[in-house]
């Protein structure tokens, strides 16, 4: 992959090696670099020492946004988002089934030790979850040819258990598909819209085993590929078994009669419905709850982006979330953790900074020259040359095939060296250093 060999040139630079000596020590470092530069460096390290990496940013949309640089380097299919929860426990909005069911995907992941990216925002990390022994992030596994034992077992053996294990996973049966987090059965066919997914499947029983699975265009119900396996997540994020339910009531029963919260809740479960709000049954649910950074490896990287400025983030979400809060009596200390008590894990820490901060202290300073032209080609070749005979490596992302070959034929008409790659590969495509394109 093209991130591989601009690793190895930073490699080769040496500007990395104490920083990256730190890191591979597996102690904390901090860098002063431009912010525009951070995302490259997550690839590359992540390219040199593939592993479980956290990277906490400043706000949703600069989460979003570095996600997206850092997947134009790794693939999209190597990086996940960890969304903030912004439906509030108080209030009587829906959540999205989607954001729920890929954050429950990402803690399976880090607690797996899988080779990722996620990436998330300081708010998105003040809600609290599930311990991470009480394995509520496990998805379930469909399989064509195998019984629902050997791939669900742990959530139901049988066919008719099957809808039972979805509904304790926040699916609810509608009859028909209306959207992720849905399902319906028709005799031993299953319609199921993984929160996920970006697409419905449909599951072809053969008494309890998994015949054939299929994804289906929701409106019509047509098929339009046939998958071996697929992994279906929950939609909220714990999971309400017999079980689990049983211990929650009598957990309500006890403070119930001087908490009108609980009180309430006591009641709907008694009266054998869901609350209106189930996310304020997590703290009944679970003797302790945890945070994200608790399902973090010790192999794993933690990334802070500009710390101070992540407490920020976080603490103005609290203030948000105290004023909105009031009046609803919810003590928001049993869901939400306190900004000063983010926990970002018990592995190695890498932290980002400007280099423009005054007092700062750095185990490394990366100076990036970001180039910007203005004008017709002329002027951009011209850069080009001039930044190629300064040893310059410079990346273009071009994704039109035509304007691609155009840039091809005039870089090689002026003589300076280029290197093709496309996605997927992991040598040159190609390799031109003079005017001869044979």
């Amino acid at each position: 992959m093209l991130i591989d060999a601009l690793a190895e040139s930073l490699q080769r630079s040496g500007a990395m090696d104490g920083f990256w000596t730190k890191m591979d020590a597996m102690e904390d470092a901090t860098m002063g670099v431009a912010s525009s530069a951070r995302p490259f460096l997550v690839a590359a390290r992540f390219a040199r020492t593939p592993q479980p990496t956290l990277v906490v940013v400043p706000g949703e949309d600069a989460a979003a946004e570095f996600a997206r640089s850092v997947a134009a380097y790794v693939g999209d299919e190597r990086v996940y988002r960890f969304f903030e929860r912004t439906e509030p426990p108080f209030e009587a909005r829906p959540g999205s089934p989607t954001h729920a069911s890929r954050r429950m995907e990402v803690m399976n992941l880090l607690q797996q030790g899988a080779e990722c990216i996620v990436v998330a925002s300081a708010r998105a990390l003040l809600r609290k979850l599930p311990p991470c022994d009480a394995l509520a992030y496990r998805p379930l596994v469909f399989e064509t040819g195998k019984e629902l034992e050997e791939t669900c077992g742990f959530a139901c053996k049988t066919f008719e258990g099957l809808e039972q294990a979805l509904v304790e996973r926040g699916y609810q049966n509608t009859g028909e598909l209306e959207g992720p987090g849905t399902f319906c059965v028709r005799g031993g066919v299953v319609d199921l819209y993984p929160g996920n997914l970006s697409y419905p499947i449909r599951l072809d029983f053969f008494g309890d085993e998994v015949d054939e699975i299929r994804r289906i265009v929701p409106a019509t119900g047509q098929s339009i590929a046939t998958l071996k396996t697929v992994c279906v997540y929950p939609v909220r994020e714990f999971v309400l078994d017999t079980k689990g339910l049983v211990k929650t009531r009598a957990k309500l029963a006890k403070v119930a009669p001087s908490n009108p919260v609980a009180r309430k809740l006591y009641e709907v479960l008694e009266g054998g419905t869901d609350p209106e709000k189930p996310d304020l049954l997590l703290p009944y649910r679970y003797e302790k709850l945890a945070q994200l950074g608790e399902y973090l490896p010790d192999t794993a990287l933690a990334v802070l982006v500009e710390p101070r400025a992540l407490f920020d983030d976080a603490l103005h979400l609290r203030e948000e979330l105290e004023a909105r809060a009031k009046g609803s009596k919810v003590d928001l200390d049993s869901l939400y953790v306190h900004p000063a008590a983010l926990d970002f894990g018990s592995c190695p820490r890498c932290s980002f900074a400007s280099i423009v901060r005054v007092g700062a202290d750095f185990d490394a300073e990366l100076k990036v020259k970001r180039t910007n032209v203005a004008g017709g080609p002329e002027k951009l070749f011209g850069r080009l040359r001039a930044l190629a005979d300064d040893r310059m490596a410079v990346v273009f992302s071009v994704p039109n095939y035509r304007a691609r070959q155009d840039m091809k034929l005039e870089l090689v008409a002026l003589g300076i060296p280029i290197a093709e790659w496309l996605a997927g590969d992991t040598e040159p495509l190609t390799v031109h250093k003079s005017t001869d394109l044979g």
